[in-house]
């Protein structure tokens, strides 16, 4: 069965930092110094940190970085040690019979086949028509790496964990939704994720069974 190939990726990188970019995997390219040096401007709590360089983990306990994506309109955010790499939803992914309806398809990544999983269908969202800028984000599950589609992926924030509570359980999520960050100067509140919330034990025996 031949497998579509995905496009360009965000690759994560983890030796002690973690890149979020569009280009292509590839030789990385050299960073000329900075002649005037100035030191770079320090992110306020609630803004997203620089996209264009590489982010290195905090050893602050005051903080936390991850990721966040959107979907149906809500933010979401993920640990960022959890994202394995971020790539660009194919044009058409293949299917495989008999699997579960939020199972997408599978995909070619780089020689291997990633499962790949419609995030809207898994929450019971509304379908959405696929767009240039929807993401597929790479999480390794029960050690089964698998692919989420979300409507789009925008920056690494920087949270203060003053701000993060426990979520209500609602049973809506599975609990996969297990805190709140209550942002409350952007006048934002991020959905965090638990990762290995994302999928019950029996649905990862499903995804194995599709790669």
């Amino acid at each position: 069965m031949g497998h579509h190939r995905c496009g360009a990726s965000r690759r994560w990188r983890h030796r002690g930092h973690h890149r979020l970019t569009d280009a292509p995997a590839g030789p990385r390219a050299r960073r000329r110094p900075q002649a005037d040096g100035k030191s770079r401007r320090q992110v306020a709590p609630g803004q997203s940190a620089r996209r264009d360089r590489p982010l290195r983990r905090s050893t602050d306990l005051r903080w936390r970085f991850e990721p966040i994506f959107r979907l149906a309109g809500e933010e979401y955010g993920v640990p960022i040690d959890a994202v394995h790499e971020i790539v660009r939803v194919p044009e058409q992914l293949t299917r495989v019979p008999r699997t579960p309806a939020f199972i997408e398809g599978v995909v070619n990544l780089r020689g291997a086949v990633l499962p790949v999983v419609d995030q809207r269908r898994r929450f019971r969202l509304p379908d959405a028509e696929r767009n240039d800028r929807q993401r597929i984000m790479v999480f390794l599950i029960e050690g089964v790496r698998t692919g989420f589609i979300v409507d789009s992926v925008s920056e690494v924030l920087k949270i203060p964990r003053s701000a993060i509570g426990p979520a209500p359980d609602l049973g809506q999520d599975g609990g996969a939704v297990d805190r709140i960050a209550n942002l409350a100067e952007a006048k934002r509140i991020i959905l965090m994720l638990n990762v290995d919330r994302l999928l019950a034990r029996e649905e990862v025996a499903d995804l194995r069974r599709a790669a």
